[in-house]
């Protein structure tokens, strides 16, 4: 079988499932190729079978015709819609790999990765929050991490104690206890400095998510932020926002 991939997101990141799928029908002799419409579009003869996968639902879908006998479309980037202002995981719009694919090991020469390997330590979060789809998805399996998150601003009364309760147990450093701050999707950026300056005060190390890149640019205070918080060199050398200089580093 000729069979075809599309990266929908592009190739910035690579793609599991489709990785497992190049090696699984690799293995049953077909012959796998990204698919490219110039080498592979009408008038030549279709290809058997084309997958298409993205993770990112703000991903524009892919325009190009498809010249396949079959096409598949999978990941949450198809799964996941836009209803009332709020991202909901429709589970009966989700393509789940075969078993004997998701067992497959990944075809890693697709991305031209010679040195690493992808798995999940675990699946899953507790919290189900609103602009979240992994707890839909994939389930509330609560476990044991040193990786927090401090979404909303207003959780800082109940958050704040707990963070502390939990250094004065383990007595963990801050390279230990990571927080990923959520911006850019209901706060300030004077509430978001507020969250980062004290989680650093309680001796932890934040790091800065942006919720709505696609309406960012470097210039975004917001995605300044992100750059000085998450470049831990500059973090730790300039204490201040409001002293970073963006061109000097």
């Amino acid at each position: 079988m000729e069979i075809g991939l599309i990266d929908v997101d592009g190739h910035n990141y690579p793609n599991l499932p489709l990785m497992k799928l190049s090696a699984w029908h690799k293995k049953q002799g077909d012959n796998v190729t990204w698919y490219i419409p110039i080498a592979h579009g009408f008038p030549r003869p279709p290809m058997d079978k084309v997958y298409m996968s993205k993770v990112f639902s703000f991903t524009p879908d892919y325009l190009d015709f498809v010249n396949a006998k079959e096409i598949v479309k999978g990941g949450s980037g198809y799964c996941i819609k836009l209803i009332d202002g709020k991202e909901i995981y429709e589970r009966d719009h989700d393509t789940q790999l075969p078993y004997e694919i998701e067992h497959t090991y990944p075809d890693y020469e697709l991305y031209g990765i010679t040195d690493t390997a992808y798995g999940f330590l675990t699946r899953g979060c507790p919290r189900g929050c609103d602009f979240c789809h992994v707890a839909a998805k994939e389930g509330k399996l609560r476990v044991d991490s040193v990786h927090f998150a401090w979404d909303r601003y207003e959780d800082k009364d109940q958050i704040i104690p707990k963070f502390k309760a939990f250094k004065e147990i383990t007595g963990w450093g801050a390279r230990k206890t990571s927080v990923y701050v959520l911006t850019n999707f209901d706060t300030t950026i004077e509430q978001d400095l507020e969250r980062i300056y004290t989680l650093r005060e309680m001796n932890y190390d934040p790091y800065v998510m942006v919720y709505d890149k696609e309406h960012t640019n470097g210039s975004d205070p917001v995605r300044l932020l992100q750059r000085w918080v998450n470049n831990r060199k500059i973090f730790k050398t300039i204490k201040r926002f409001e002293d970073y200089d963006p061109k000097r580093g």
